[in-house]
């Protein structure tokens, strides 16, 4: 067993048997290799945040809170017991205390939606995303009215009509319901748009350099390891194939990030591109390109010896003699030479590995 579930939502419930159950987790984890899952109730880890850390101590990987909506009309007449800034305030004390991934489920066409209290929960999925970028998973639902359920028995007092009660037309991947304001097929679009825009946001974080390699690496080591997948892991770093491919070799191999290495240790390692060089480099009249940024005769004779044959000194030594003109010195070049290896390292173009 390498992943445990703790499916409860009264798990969180009692801070003494939490911390208790942290400490057994803790003697566990010293004989077995095992990360672990749980849900809280924000409303409860608001109240002592410090208690996230010595969760993430004893093994904690992946934690769920219910946001369900970013109305705070809605959320009060949800009866959640919480509100938007204890949810804020959690999502922010787990990305403090190093959690690898929070994840939190939208309720997409519940009691009194409108377009306005859309409108209101994108903007509060965007803040969090932004607060914690490459932490939180966001997912969204569909209201699904439950048997015995307030809102199933008496749906016009949370302005909810119940189209398809048995639930015979889904399977949790369409509407069977409306409310006063949006239909079924409002309720089915916005789902649609919101799943969209949410990689979109997600993306241009990571474009913006706002997800920290570190937290990333963790999403991978926790997928290869553990088997725990993330809606960043799948949606977002795997489809970027220069930084998929990076972190992959630095998950299963004893490859390492330029930064990693110190001072002259680099010259005895070998700079590995993590690509294949014809099916990633464009030639436009003569001058080749890589994802559109266009190569220095320098940079494309680099990134060209960066086969992971040779070591960095002796792809200095062999580049050296093309560009002498050009530097006072062989140290003037080694150290342009450095920065053009460092910034690939940055664009996650090469690894360097030790054999």
């Amino acid at each position: 067993i390498k992943y445990v579930w703790f499916a409860d939502d009264t798990f969180t419930l009692s801070r003494e048997r939490l911390e208790e159950f942290c400490d057994e987790l803790s003697d566990l984890r010293r004989e077995r290799d095992f990360v672990w899952f749980c849900e809280a109730h924000p409303g409860l880890i608001a109240k002592w945040p410090e208690i996230i850390r010595r969760m993430v101590d004893s093994g904690l990987a992946r934690m769920q809170i219910g946001i369900e909506t970013g109305s705070a009309r809605l959320i009060e007449l949800y009866r959640k017991q919480t509100d938007l800034a204890e949810i804020e305030k959690v999502v922010c004390a787990c990305r403090d205390a190093g959690l690898a991934q929070l994840c939190g489920n939208i309720i997409i066409g519940g009691a009194y939606e409108t377009a306005e209290t859309l409108d209101e929960t994108w903007s509060f999925i965007d803040r969090l995303l932004c607060s914690a970028p490459g932490m939180l998973d966001i997912s969204f639902t569909l209201f699904t009215p439950y048997p015995g359920a307030a809102i199933t028995e008496h749906p016009d007092e949370f302005g909810i009509e119940i189209a398809d009660r048995a639930g015979v037309t889904s399977t949790g991947d369409f509407p069977v319901s409306r409310t006063k304001e949006l239909d079924i097929y409002d309720i089915s679009s916005a789902r649609f748009k919101f799943a969209k825009k949410l990689v979109g946001r997600m993306k241009e974080l990571l474009e913006e350099g706002r997800v920290p390699h570190e937290l990333i690496m963790s999403h991978y080591r926790l997928s290869q390891q553990y088997n725990i997948s993330s809606v960043w892991h799948r949606a977002v770093y795997s489809k970027n194939h220069f930084l998929d491919r990076t972190c992959s070799l630095l998950t299963g191999s004893s490859a390492e990030k330029m930064g990693a290495l110190e001072g002259s240790q680099i010259n005895d390692w070998r700079p590995l591109r993590v690509f294949s060089l014809c099916n990633a480099v464009a030639w436009r009249e003569m001058v080749p390109e890589i994802s559109r940024y266009v190569l220095s005769p320098l940079e494309y004779q680099l990134i060209l010896h960066c086969s992971g044959k040779l070591k960095f000194g002796e792809i200095l030594d062999r580049v050296y003699p093309m560009f002498t003109k050009f530097f006072d010195a062989f140290d003037d070049f080694k150290s342009k030479a450095s920065e053009v290896l460092s910034d690939f390292d940055k664009k996650n173009w090469i690894v360097f590995t030790k054999y």
